[in-house]
């Protein structure tokens, strides 16, 4: 069966703090696969060669159910559990975060280090923010100027993302579009525009970060 939908990360997150002197820095991010988190993982590490530790937590639940973490050194349990905890609870899949340590000489114990690593991830993950990663088409549209009043009005109270306008013998719009309302853009347009406007959809669909409450 065809996978139309995901949640996952809208976007890259950060979080900084400081906890008992000690420094932590959470990257948050959506992926496409598990290669693609472990490239970012092995980045962060190459970045910040100079850290006491790199924990992290992955998931991609589409083409198969992965789930990995990794305490990178910290007590087994107190780092890469919490972090991706954090991204189980909201649901999420096709993300990774990184939380990044440097010891600052005073030791947290096993809870702190929970709090200290799972809260950085979550605030890492917060500001990323949440999508709902939707199969999505851009769509050509094509029509005569007289009728771009009419359309833009209309347009405005839609969810389809205007991304490009050409002005030629006539007015082209690409539109980014949910796959799952294309019939609809199509019946839209038709009555705008007493059917005198060309639509046409890409064949490519791929998926696109939209808002949860859209």
């Amino acid at each position: 069966m065809e996978i139309m939908q995901y949640r996952s990360l809208a976007g890259a997150g950060k979080d900084e703090r400081i906890i008992n002197k000690s420094r932590f820095v959470g990257q948050a991010r959506p992926v496409e696969s598990e290669s693609e988190a472990l490239a970012f993982i092995a980045r962060v590490k190459d970045t910040h060669r100079d850290a006491s530790a790199h924990a992290y937590g992955y998931i991609d639940g589409l083409a198969q159910n992965v789930q990995r973490f990794h305490d990178g050194g910290e007590p087994s349990g107190t780092a890469g559990m919490p972090i991706l905890t954090c991204m189980l609870k909201q649901g999420l899949t096709r993300c990774v975060c990184v939380v990044t340590r440097w010891f600052g000489g005073i030791k947290l114990g096993a809870g702190g280090l929970a709090r200290a690593f799972g809260g950085c991830a979550a605030a890492a993950v917060a500001d990323a923010g949440i999508a709902l990663w939707e199969r999505s088409v851009r769509v050509r549209v094509t029509l005569d100027y007289s009728l771009l009043g009419r359309v833009e009005n209309a347009l405005a109270q839609t969810p389809y993302v205007r991304e490009d306008t050409v002005f030629a013998d006539a007015v082209t719009l690409q539109l980014l579009v949910r796959a799952r309302q294309v019939d609809a853009l199509r019946a839209q347009f038709a009555d705008w525009t007493d059917a005198r406007a060309r639509v046409e959809a890409a064949p490519e669909a791929f998926f696109h970060p939209w808002p949860t409450d859209a």
